[in-house]
């Protein structure tokens, strides 16, 4: 890196090598000499270089008229290194007026003191206006070396702006966002995320301000200036403009950005069309493995039923006789909650049944729930999705309300693109209609139908919030994104104040500040209905027919154990041992009382 010294017309060889030592000692590269001549000397190779050594000698007036210059031209800023040597007599604070020394600059001043040490210290002011502050920042002896102090990070000890008063643009003041108090006149920001930011901001950077209203900006037709919020920026009518402006390639030759604050997100919104139910619908609450698994619970369950009350009959446990058939129909008729025909006398048919009408009452709950979420916010079929599908809908036309970045994106598209083609069709075949002014009457427009709205999502929430709620609902989106970009802040070109700023943004964003108060702003979004609805699969329910086979098993086990409790609780039958073939033989538990009495 190329070091130009700047000195005057003098042959004071001391203080040329003073001078060089100097540089050697601050770290700076390779040396380039010019010798200042106002008639002689061109601006341009100056400023294509990054740092500077300058030896200001006040017998001659060129090096004070030279650095004016460098004011002028934004060259005190962080993109340049000073290094200013000043002779021991002179009092640098007094010649520092005029000097567009601001918060960002890089200049560090040297001066000799008494016995041999070179103090080096840094200059600067809040703004215009203000008086100089001066910060020691290290010292340089022969013996010792240099020597710096801790004087901390560059913004945080330059932070204090002493109460300068910025002046403010904003665009189209939005509710939780940018929200004006129209009752005074200076610290007129009400509420809003941006305002929580700027509030922040101003805890922590002692300053005033005043907000002035205005629109976004767009590019005027001779395609430099801009009017507008970035217009009053562009022209240094103000300081800052407060509002999340989106970062673009075309604004960015005329202003600059912060950090970003957000991300927008745009899509197109449009009036829910009418919708009509199919007959199909009552089978998409369940999937196909799900539908096969009810299929199978049915089956499963009928045959379970059916092998118990067998087994169960044979043990001489149940005397009631059951068909196949009408324990097919107890297994489907539980499954719709509908009354059987069984009446099961054991235990474990009772425990099984138990089992099989908790897992049928589960079941036909899920499928109601998710059939009436079906019915009743069945997603509609939308006559567009993209810009592409709008193409093909000439009835159709595009809201894009005035003086934002959107239209941008499509008015200075390539010509045959997609987008050029949109801006073309449907949104300039009728502009007076199609580019409203405030977002109330490009609402009104999408819920007379037939027109679509492109714009960003937090600022289409804002409105539905602010509307009826049954206008509200009228009202979804094509479940697309368009044009996601970051927004931030502005500020004039060459302005002294962004780095500033974007210091304590990024304190913010580090802390989890930022994060905090977005959250704390952002809005619930009407959306529409998901294309995917929440349908039960077999992993959903598969503990529910684990919980069926669970309770099947169990009702073996304790069949099984009524039948060895009813087989060791009976007494022996006991047979005749000549018995007429003709005479039917009566168990001793199955005989009738005859009547005795016990004496």
């Amino acid at each position: 890196m190329l070091t130009i010294i700047i000195y005057n017309d003098t042959d004071d060889v001391q203080e040329r090598l003073v001078l060089r030592l100097l540089r050697g000692i601050a770290g700076f590269g390779h040396v380039g000499v010019v010798q200042l001549s106002d008639a002689a000397h061109s601006w341009k190779p100056v400023k294509d270089q990054q740092q500077f050594l300058v030896f200001w000698n006040t017998r001659n007036g060129s090096i004070y008229n030279f650095l004016l210059k460098a004011g002028s031209e934004w060259m005190f800023s962080e993109h340049y290194q000073w290094l200013i040597l000043l002779p021991e007599d002179l009092d640098p604070m007094a010649w520092l007026g005029g000097l567009r020394l601001y918060v960002n600059n890089e200049v560090v001043f040297c001066q000799p003191q008494a016995g041999g040490k070179f103090q080096l210290f840094e200059a600067w002011t809040p703004g215009d206006g203000f008086s100089f502050r001066k910060l020691d920042v290290a010292e340089w002896r022969p013996q010792t070396g240099m020597r710096f102090y801790d004087v901390g990070y560059k913004y945080d000890r330059r932070r204090d702006l002493g109460g300068f008063f910025f002046l403010v643009t904003t665009g189209d003041e939005l509710p939780g966002d940018t929200e004006i108090n129209h009752n005074v006149t200076t610290q007129n920001f009400l509420r809003g995320y941006s305002v929580d930011l700027w509030h922040v901001m101003q805890q922590r950077l002692n300053f005033t301000y005043k907000v002035r209203k205005t629109l976004f900006g767009v590019l005027q037709p001779d395609q430099v200036t801009w009017n507008g919020m970035v217009g009053e920026l562009q022209a240094s009518r103000a300081h800052v403009g407060i509002a999340p402006l989106r970062i673009t390639t075309f604004r960015q030759r005329a202003i600059d950005y912060t950090i970003p604050t957000k991300v927008l997100q745009n899509r197109i919104y449009l009036r829910q069309p009418d919708v009509e139910a199919s007959w199909n619908l009552y089978a998409e609450p369940f999937n196909a493995i799900l539908w096969t698994c009810v299929l199978g619970f049915i089956f499963v369950v009928a045959l379970s039923a059916r092998l118990l009350h067998v087994v169960a009959a044979r043990a001489h446990l149940t005397n009631e006789v059951v068909s196949s058939s009408d324990v097919f129909f107890d297994a489907f008729a539980s499954l719709v909650q509908q009354s059987g025909t069984l009446n099961p006398e054991t235990s474990s048919e009772r425990l099984l049944w138990f089992f099989v009408y908790w897992t049928s009452v589960l079941l036909f709950t899920s499928y109601s729930a998710v059939l009436i979420a079906l019915l009743t916010t069945v997603r509609p079929t939308l006559p567009f999705t993209d810009f592409e599908s709008l193409l093909l809908r000439p009835d159709w036309n595009l809201v894009i309300v005035q003086n934002r970045a959107l239209s941008d994106y499509l008015a200075l598209a390539p010509e045959g693109s997609t987008l050029k083609k949109v801006w073309d069709k449907h949104v300039m075949s009728d502009p007076a209609k199609n580019r409203p002014v405030a977002m109330d009457a490009a609402v009104a427009l999408v819920l007379q139908g037939k027109h679509a709205l492109l714009v960003a999502e937090e600022t289409m929430a804002v409105a539905m919030h602010m509307m009826p709620k049954e206008d509200a609902f009228k009202i979804i989106h094509t479940g697309k994104y368009f044009f996601n970009s970051p927004a931030a802040f502005s500020v004039p070109k060459n302005s002294p104040y962004l780095e500033l700023f974007n210091h304590v943004l990024s304190r913010m964003r580090e802390s989890g500040q930022m994060g905090r108060l977005l959250n704390k702003w952002n809005r619930e979004l009407v959306q529409p209905p998901s294309d995917i609805y929440p349908s039960p699969g077999l992993t959903e329910t598969f503990v529910l027919f684990l919980v069926l086979g669970v309770g099947i098993l169990v009702s073996c086990g304790i069949l099984i154990s009524e039948r060895i409790i009813v087989a060791r609780s009976a007494p022996r039958a006991t047979r005749p041992p000549s018995l007429d073939h003709s005479t039917t033989w009566v168990p001793t538990t199955a005989r009738p009382n005859i009547g005795l009495r016990a004496p």
